[in-house]
């Protein structure tokens, strides 16, 4: 997997197959969310991208999956 170097940190990228797997979404909501920049996409080659995992694991934790709804559904907390 490619790493990309700032600032002397080495910081290993997702491919969107790795990213969708962690946002439990489809290949193609990932390539939606980074168009969208809702996730962060870095281009590596011509046609190669990756996916910053800092910018995923914020999308989790703002509760977002796919983002076109509200969040992931809990029982018991979220109206039905």
């Amino acid at each position: 997997m490619p790493d990309l170097i700032v600032r002397r940190w080495r910081i290993s990228l997702l491919t969107r197959h790795e990213a969708a797997e962690r946002l439990n979404v489809s290949f193609s909501t990932v390539r939606r969310l980074g168009a969208e920049g809702k996730i962060t996409e870095v281009q590596v080659g011509k046609r190669a991208v990756r996916i910053d995992p800092e910018s995923v694991e914020a999308h989790i934790r703002a509760g977002r999956r796919g983002g076109h709804g509200t969040g992931p559904v809990i029982p018991g907390e979220n109206p039905p």
